[in-house]
């Protein structure tokens, strides 16, 4: 014999394959981050230092210059310096050879620089049971703020421990120049100036204190030698100016270079390191029941890149990255934690 269906026990059922999700779905609600957050994001710091660590010592390149971004404008005013300094100088001895030959000297070799019812029911019981078995969420998610130099002192720390030849931003700032790089090119275009000079004021003893008219063919090219050097003069002392400006900056990149290229007799096959921490953030998620409230996930990462350059800015195609670091872990007692136990979660 059939036995009759329970309306209300079909009606629960039919509501429950209706509206089970909605039901039991509860709250979310969004806060700011946590202290364990930030420590966690922090952690991957370290996390990424290792990864990036082993990426270079994979590369075999050494010495390993560390710098927060890729901003190699010192080196690329380096470069136009070398131009604009070989111009100078090849103007500077086309000058002085032609006063020479107005004034007779003889020459000497110049120098070159080289991101219903029964219904309401149903309706009642599914609501009791959502309040009994629903979860309401908390999650809370903010940024974290990580400064680049967090990074590039955990990358230094790993390529010491993996014994590859590493300096520091601050290490690389107290490098000293080579003598024979930018010191010696300053050095030739200052005594090619004086040279100028000289020969400029030797120049100007020769032109008569009256001169007649009209003026003699020796006369007009005694004028003409002496504005063509007043010209060279003025374009010296503009150039200068602009060098004693830079020159803290050209000096360093003059020791990064020869840091990263080493000499002829001992060649060095180095790289800069730049490194950037392009974002950072952390959250918590906590499940709270009826009859209980679960221990809070907390979570934390960071997004890093990094690229191995050489001294002109060149990289090779595996040798530059944007990395995603993250991890979670549930909170049981943090309080008698200590900072190398969140360093090292089992």
């Amino acid at each position: 014999m059939s036995q009759t269906p329970d309306p209300v026990a079909e009606a629960i059922k039919g509501a429950l394959n209706k509206d089970t999700i909605g039901a039991f779905r509860g709250t979310r609600t969004i806060q700011g981050a946590s202290i364990h957050a930030t420590m966690l994001a922090y952690q991957q710091v370290e996390v990424a230092a290792k990864h990036i660590a082993k990426k270079v010592q994979e590369s075999k390149h050494t010495p390993i210059l560390l710098q927060v971004g890729e901003d190699l404008s010192e080196l690329a005013e380096r470069k136009a310096f070398d131009t604009r300094t070989g111009k100078l100088t090849a103007d500077i001895e086309e000058q002085i050879a032609k006063l020479r030959d107005v004034i007779g000297e003889k020459p000497v070799a110049g120098l070159a620089i080289p991101i219903p019812v029964v219904g309401a029911i149903a309706s009642s019981v599914v609501s009791l049971l959502g309040v009994l078995f629903r979860t309401d969420v908390i999650e809370t998610h903010a940024a974290v703020t990580i400064d680049d130099r967090v990074l590039v002192a955990a990358v230094a720390r790993e390529l010491k421990r993996l014994t590859i030849e590493a300096l520091t931003p601050t290490e690389v700032a107290l490098l000293e120049p080579p003598p024979e790089g930018l010191m010696k090119s300053a050095e030739v275009l200052e005594e090619l100036s004086k040279e100028l000079r000289r020969l400029a004021a030797v120049i100007a003893g020769m032109l008569p204190e009256k001169p007649t008219l009209p003026l003699s063919d020796e006369t007009k090219k005694l004028i003409a030698a002496t504005a063509s050097a007043d010209y060279a003069v003025r374009a010296f002392d503009t150039f200068w100016t602009s060098f004693i400006g830079a020159a803290s900056r050209l000096y360093r990149a003059d020791a990064m270079v020869k840091e990263l290229t080493g000499t002829e007799k001992e060649p060095r096959n180095g790289r800069i390191l730049a490194l950037r921490i392009l974002a950072g953030g952390g959250g918590a998620r906590v499940e709270h029941r009826a009859w209980r409230e679960d221990p809070a996930v907390h979570s934390g990462g960071v997004i890093v890149s990094y690229a191995l350059l050489d001294h002109e800015g060149k990289s090779g195609p595996a040798d530059s990255a944007v990395l995603p670091f993250f991890d979670s872990r549930r909170e049981l007692n943090w309080e008698s934690q200590s900072a190398w136990d969140l360093k090292n979660p089992e």
